[in-house]
């Protein structure tokens, strides 16, 4: 199982709960800016994590290029190159959290979206992200709030999704 983190080092440490809770999950863990990668790196070294958290230092957006952030420029790739280029079989779940860039994101991703049907945590900062939500919408995706967080989950695991929820009352898991 698949958990891609978007935005890795802007909340902590969501790749590292993902694998927590369930030993099969690998998380790719995106960070951009180097300050952040080198912090992400080092929570992934301090958590034994390696290689159940692969941390990539890039940004994720609508294609291939370079990106300038934060002052820095750094390379660019959509997430559907990402997941053909690392030949993942599937992805389970997507978070992101990339301070308004959260529609470039998920326009490069359309194809992965699609084909495999992730849930998706994803941080509204803008109106742009807000449309990102339609997108998905217009895709079958069903959009619950959590903590304060959108949480968007394809119409067929919806239900599952919503049971757990009410039975646990915790994060959601990987079925």
């Amino acid at each position: 199982k698949f958990f891609i983190d978007v935005g890795a080092a802007a909340d902590g440490d969501h790749s590292f709960r993902a694998f927590r809770k369930n030993k099969r999950v690998k998380s790719i863990a995106i960070e951009p800016l180097q300050l952040e990668f080198k912090y992400l790196v080092k929570n992934v070294l301090m958590n034994q994590a390696l290689g159940r958290v692969i941390p990539l230092k890039l940004a994720l957006g609508e294609g291939r290029g370079k990106a300038l952030m934060g002052g820095e420029k750094v390379p660019m790739l959509s997430l559907d190159d990402l997941v053909e280029e690392l030949k993942l079989p599937r992805v389970d779940i997507i978070k992101i959290d990339v301070e308004g860039a959260g529609l470039s994101v998920i326009k490069g991703a359309l194809k992965t979206i699609s084909k495999d049907k992730p849930i998706i945590f994803f941080e509204v900062h803008n109106e742009l992200e807000g449309q990102a939500l339609e997108v998905l919408r217009a895709l079958g995706y069903d959009l619950v709030t959590r903590d304060g967080r959108v949480i968007t989950i394809p119409q067929t695991r919806a239900r599952r999704f919503k049971e757990n929820s009410r039975e646990s009352n915790k994060e959601p898991q990987i079925k």
